[in-house]
């Protein structure tokens, strides 16, 4: 086969191309009645096959675009290709950009591993995994869980996030149980979270040990003081214990970045019998039980003992409640807010009836519903003024802490006229009103780069969470209690083993995915995990079937 090279003509020269590659005369310049017709006109050619084959190849008589391109040709070929390098290059850095985004959301809580199309069972396991998928965390690549056991104790199971495979285990031991009125064995509850990574003596970042916590509770009779809370950290990537800890049966904890926050309840007695309470809260280390700092409230009043066993004191119970810069403690007519060294910020009065709560912005809500049913909140200013809201706090699956200082709420009220719903923000600060949707309503709700999703009866709805203007609507057609997203698309389950991705540019349904038939039953839920972030789905032989 012989190359064919594209030469740039030249307007001073009569030779052509052929297509054999070699170089052929043009038409002889003839004078008058040298070959032509008659009639012809002079230094014309006579009009013959030849002569049409001719004029097709040499391209004298070809249109000025065919003449400007085939002149241009060397610049087109380089322009064409940089552009569609350029187009090649564009797509490639949103694609990466993209990426980044979703692995940045990964460590959001909430936000699920992609789910696709081909969604299906990753792998299953059998009931004593249930329980650690139910109730477990997600730590460095595997499940971490606890399962009860006979004879008063635990098994801490570590599965692989991607195979189920077991990797260890742990048996701990619970204390002597209060048993129940007909001396059966209580029911054991566990739960574990992560307790951050607390570095080790060296201070070295690859030294440090991904700690988590586990804890359980066996309730035991309704009559006398609930049992104590067994609470234990282990190194998440063998099992290794590192401290123990019993702590009594109305305390109160949490876990925020990486330090253990107990609450727990000091009698104070004086000699004629009048009775108080103080509340100390201490953060401690987890793998070192070192305590970080303490701080006391002042005396509570308690009322006397009554003849009725089961009367609740107001001073008996404690709420802790931790989120970003600040620890919430309330108990009996009084919360307070402290910084996370211990230094208390404000003491709040606290109506019977009324709970607190730490809101996003670091606000403080206190929330009720009254007689006939209708919410309503009190956004706590730093002043200690109040803005009273005819609303809660919406409760969001996802925060990706996006639109900082706003305070959400949501609100539903059957009237003569219909439900009436509503969505809205405030400025955690002032209180004051950024925005308010009516008309949408939120059962469960996403915020994600600075969209709210909420979901309810009237369909899904993307909101801006900056001004409040309706993105979009989708009319469902069917109830739905929860939003779930994996960063890319809001996910929504059921009826059944179900599950239906919408976009979050537009609304509409991207893809739907049935799983009846593959190892999962028809009418078989699904479920999210609280701090596994994949979805699962129980069967009715008590085993577990991890999506992915």
């Amino acid at each position: 086969m012989q190359d064919v090279h594209l030469v740039e003509a030249d307007e001073h020269d009569d030779r052509t191309v052929a297509p054999s590659g070699r170089a052929r005369p043009g038409r002889d310049r003839r004078g008058p009645g040298a070959g032509g017709p008659t009639g012809a006109p002079d230094g014309a050619d006579a009009p013959s096959a030849a002569a049409d084959d001719r004029h097709d190849t040499d391209g004298s008589d070809a249109s000025p675009v065919h003449r400007w391109v085939r002149t241009h040709l060397r610049l087109l070929v380089p322009a064409v290709l940089a552009v569609a390098a350029l187009l090649v290059g564009a797509q490639l850095l949103l694609d990466a950009r993209e990426r980044a985004r979703v692995a940045a959301l990964a460590d959001v809580r909430g936000v699920l591993r992609p789910v696709d199309p081909g969604l299906g069972v990753r792998w299953a396991s059998g009931a004593e995994d249930a329980r650690v998928v139910e109730s477990g965390v997600l730590v460095d690549g595997l499940v971490v869980g606890a399962a009860p056991l006979p004879a008063a104790q635990v098994q801490v199971r570590a599965l692989d996030e991607l195979t189920g495979a077991l990797r260890w285990t742990r048996e701990l031991d619970l204390p002597t149980p209060v048993m129940t009125p007909d001396a059966a064995s209580p029911a054991t509850w566990t739960v574990c979270t992560t307790a951050g990574a607390p570095s080790t003596s060296t201070n070295s970042p690859d030294d440090a040990r991904p700690v988590v916590a586990c804890l359980a509770q066996q309730p035991g009779s309704d009559i006398g003081p609930p049992p104590e809370v067994s609470l234990w950290f282990l190194d998440a990537r063998d099992g290794t214990l590192l401290s123990t800890q019993r702590l009594p049966g109305d305390a109160a904890f949490t876990v925020l970045d990486g330090r253990l926050l107990t609450a727990v309840r000091e009698e104070d007695e004086d000699g004629g019998g009048d009775r108080s309470t103080r509340w100390r809260v201490t953060a401690t280390d987890p793998a070192t039980q070192e305590a970080l700092w303490t701080w006391t409230t002042p005396p509570i009043d308690a009322p006397r003992v009554t003849q009725q066993p089961t009367d609740v004191w107001s001073s008996s119970f404690a709420s802790l409640d931790a989120r970003a810069d600040h620890v919430l403690l309330a108990v009996g007519s009084s919360s307070w807010l402290l910084d996370t060294d211990g230094s208390m910020l404000r003491r709040d009065g606290l109506e019977p009836g009324w709970w607190p709560e730490l809101a996003r912005g670091g606000a403080v809500v206190h929330s009720t519903w009254s007689r006939d049913g209708r919410p309503q909140s009190r956004l706590l200013r730093p002043d200690g003024s109040r803005t009273t809201v005819d609303a809660t706090p919406l409760w969001l699956t996802v925060d990706d802490g996006s639109v900082p200082g706003s305070v959400l709420f949501a609100t539903r009220d059957v009237g003569p006229s219909g439900v009436v719903a509503s969505v809205s923000a405030r400025d955690a600060s002032t209180g004051d009103l950024r925005w308010r949707v009516t008309g949408v309503e939120a059962t469960s709700a996403v915020l994600l780069d600075d969209r709210l999703y909420v979901v309810g009866a009237d369909g899904l709805a993307a909101i801006d969470a900056t001004t409040g203007a309706v993105r979009w609507t989708t009319p469902l057609g069917r109830t739905v209690d929860e939003l779930s997203t994996d960063g890319r698309w809001l996910l929504l389950r059921g009826p059944g083993p179900v599950v239906e991705a919408y976009a979050t540019a537009d609304g509409g349904r991207a893809w739907r995915a049935d799983l009846t038939g593959e190892a999962l039953e028809p009418g078989t839920n699904l479920r999210v995990g609280w701090q596994v972030p994949r979805m699962y789905a129980l069967r009715t032989d008590g085993s577990v079937a991890v999506l992915g």
